[in-house]
Formats: C-alpha cells, sequence, structure tokens
C-alpha cells in the first residue's frame, strides 16, 4: 500500500465512479480499478459496494476515508513545509580566528548584498576546531588560516595573506632594518593557541632551522595579542592584516627578518562527500570573487 493507493481511493470515494476519478487524475480505468483492487485485497476487506448506478463505500471504506484524508494532507503539509524550508536552510560557515577578525565581515556584506534571502550561520575557532566540526557535519564550509590534515575534506587556496614579526614601538628591533633568526629566537613571544595555523606556520618555520621559541603568552584574541605587544611585553607573528591600523599609527613595528618569510593562503575547506545547496554554492563564488590585495599591495610601505 502506497500515497499513490490512497490517492487514487479518495478520488474515487469522492467521485462515485471509477471512470471519472481516472479522467481526474489522469490515469487509465484499468489502473484505477487495479488500484482498488490491491487496496482490498492488502486489507483483506470490501472498500466499496458495487452497484449499477456506482460506488458506494462500505464501513470499512468510510474508516479508511477517513484516515487517508489525514495521511494525504499531513504528507501535502510535509511535502509544502521541506519544499519552503530548502529556500532558507541555514549554511554553517566556519572562520578560524584570524579570519573572522579581519576578512569574514567583508565577504558578509558582500555575499548579502547580493542574496539578502540566505541565512549564514557564523563559527569562529581555531583551525584543529573548525576541522572537527567539518569532519563532524557541524559546519557546512569554512575559511581556514592554516593547513588541514585529514583526506575526508577539501582544501582550495582563495585569499592571499602575509604574516610579519611585530614590536612595540620603542622595542630596540623597532629601529633595525633587518634582524636574524637567532636573534628572534632569543626573545619572548606573545603568540595564539594550540591548533592555530598561524601559530604553526611559524613554530614549524623555526623548528625546522633549529629554534625553539620562548612563549610567554598563548592568546586566542588578535586585540590582546596586540596590546601586549603595544606594551613591550614580547614579540608575535601576525597576520599583516590584523595589524595594518596599528602600523599606521606608529603603535606597533613591523621587523624584517633575514630568511623569514611567511606567504601564505587563506583556504576554503569543506568535506569531499558534502552536498552543495544552492546557497553554498553562492557563498563560495562570494569568497573566490573577493578582492582585499590593497593591504598586500602596502607592505613594503608599512615596514618602516
Amino acid at each position: 500500500m502506497t500515497l499513490r493507493h490512497l490517492q487514487i481511493f479518495v478520488e474515487v470515494a469522492v467521485c462515485g465512479k471509477m471512470s471519472l476519478a481516472a479522467s481526474h487524475l489522469f490515469i487509465s480505468q484499468p489502473t484505477v480499478s487495479q488500484s482498488i483492487a490491491e487496496l482490498e485485497k492488502y486489507y483483506q476487506t470490501k472498500l466499496f459496494e458495487r452497484y449499477p448506478r456506482g460506488l458506494y463505500l462500505t464501513e470499512a471504506g468510510k474508516l479508511l476515508l477517513q484516515n487517508a484524508k489525514d495521511v494525504l494532507a499531513a504528507y501535502h503539509k510535509l511535502n509544502d513545509t521541506m519544499l519552503s524550508s530548502m529556500q532558507t536552510l541555514p549554511v554553517h560557515v566556519g572562520a578560524t580566528v584570524t579570519i573572522g577578525d579581519c576578512v569574514i565581515h567583508k565577504i558578509l556584506r558582500q555575499f548579502r548584498e547580493s542574496y539578502p534571502s540566505a541565512d549564514l550561520r557564523i563559527y569562529v575557532n581555531n583551525t584543529h576546531a573548525i576541522e572537527e566540526k567539518l569532519l563532524n557535519a557541524e559546519l557546512d564550509i569554512a575559511l581556514v588560516e592554516g593547513n588541514v590534515q585529514s583526506s575526508d575534506l577539501i582544501s582550495e587556496p582563495v585569499i592571499r595573506d602575509f604574516l610579519v614579526l611585530v614590536c612595540g614601538k620603542d622595542h630596540p628591533f623597532s629601529k633595525r632594518q633587518e634582524v636574524s633568526l637567532g636573534e628572534i629566537a632569543a626573545e619572548p613571544f606573545i603568540l595564539r593557541e594550540q591548533g592555530s595555523g598561524t601559530r604553526s606556520l611559524f613554530e614549524n618555520f623555526m623548528s625546522e632551522r633549529g629554534y625553539t621559541l620562548d612563549i610567554r603568552w598563548e592568546c586566542t584574541n588578535a586585540g590582546t595579542i596586540k596590546r601586549a605587544v603595544m606594551n613591550h611585553l614580547g614579540l608575535s607573528v601576525i597576520s599583516i592584516r590584523l595589524v595594518e591600523e596599528e602600523i599606521r599609527a606608529g603603535a606597533i613595528r613591523v621587523v624584517p627578518v633575514k630568511g623569514g618569510v611567511w606567504n601564505r593562503s587563506f583556504s576554503l575547506v569543506r568535506h569531499k562527500y558534502k552536498y552543495l545547496s544552492p546557497d553554498m554554492e553562492q557563498f563560495i563564488e562570494t569568497v573566490k570573487a573577493y578582492e582585499d590585495s590593497d593591504i598586500l599591495e602596502l607592505l613594503p610601505s608599512l615596514i618602516h
């Protein structure tokens, strides 16, 4: 027994004739007759009295009609609800902390201008936490600054970025044209927490060259890191995007590092089996079209 059986049964009950029901449903009369016969066999009872002047519901038929209408009404309500909700289902977007601080709000503004009815929900955390939520289907898509580890995730570089070594305006390094890796390794550092893409890139870079960092602060908040640097509590390596205003104001200085080039990209990440809804595809298009090259082009003028 299927919904189609019930639809045919209700139409026959309302019309009183199989031929008329077939006409209304745009199917053949034999198909209608077969469906009614299958229902009667399934329930092991007669649903209609077949008189020369028409069909009349039996008591079993009346019972089935009442319940069949309820079932079909519930089905149509479910169908309408699902079809309408598919237009407004939220898209859960992850962003790592650096991206959450300096990029995601600009992308969302552009996205909402083009797709005002879309419902985006944003979650900001470090790369490791974002990766876990993508793998557990708690996020649909994400922008991350670090490298994801799972082979189940697709990662595509989409936005350029650059890490810089920064110090306070009165730090001894602030007037230097260049410092060595050995010199910075001897300084206290204020860095992001474990799991951060920014920290991983810099720590791995130094470790591969035989240097261990003296990390005095671990922090998830870029504002706190910048204030600590401005108060001469240590050095930090941070995205150039996060310190533009402080550099222009002279409160923070970029220190050129000999052999220290930390170019990277922010990447768009999703599960390889993730179904992309229209809103997700539109978000991806917005991210790929995002233009924010000014800060990178201004980099030379921001360094001393």
